[in-house]
């Protein structure tokens, strides 16, 4: 009897264990159609969200409104999609949490832009949780661009994540000021200020 209530007990936990870190992968589809937002369930594969362990990922074209922050697993853009991310109704940060080497990709030949939204002067901010082990892998082009005084911005959450700008990769920075990421850039990667930027320290 103790032995059985010791393997239930062990399955219990197991089963705790594998829901607490369950990663889905939700895949932009625009089901929402006009309404583009984030947020709109209908936009996502599985009609459902992207969630804090979960893998945002787009593999086509799209233009999507942030209205609120949130946190996720995973951004992934890859299949040559061009996607861009707009905040509205106040500044707004996606935070990227998981310790891993594809925590953000954006593959080669794929763009992704952070843009300012000029009404309300918003700012759109794509960060990194403070983990040690997560990677940002850029090997497309990765644009921060302004909307009236509203900027886009790319940073990483502190020293224990890493931004690495590979081989063939651009940066383009079109904000009003505003910071560059710090970063670790290869060999044939391009970083392009075409507006005024503040520097970082410790770049490599």
């Amino acid at each position: 009897m103790k032995a059985f209530l010791k393997i239930t007990f062990v399955l219990f936990l197991s089963t705790i264990t594998l829901n607490s870190f369950a990663q889905t992968t939700r895949t932009w589809d625009g089901g929402g159609g006009a309404n583009t937002n984030w947020s709109t369930a209908a936009n996502w594969s599985g009609d459902a969200v992207p969630g804090s362990s979960d893998v945002a990922r787009f593999t086509s074209t799209a233009s999507v409104i942030v209205t609120a922050n949130t946190s996720i697993g995973k951004l992934q853009i890859s299949g040559n999609a061009s996607v861009t991310l707009t905040p509205s109704g106040d500044d707004r940060t996606i935070t990227v949490n998981n310790a891993a080497n594809d925590a953000i990709i954006v593959e080669s030949g794929s763009i992704l832009s952070l843009l300012g939204n000029s009404t309300g002067n918003r700012d759109m901010t794509l960060t990194t949780a403070n983990t040690s082990n997560l990677q940002a892998n850029i090997s497309g082009t990765l644009i921060v661009g302004r909307g009236g005084t509203g900027n886009g911005e790319f940073t990483r959450g502190g020293s224990s994540a890493t931004i690495i700008f590979k081989s063939g990769s651009t940066y383009i920075h079109d904000a009003n000021g505003g910071d560059g990421p710090q970063a670790t850039w290869e060999d044939n990667s391009l970083c392009s200020l075409t507006h005024r930027a503040n520097t970082r320290d410790n770049q490599s």
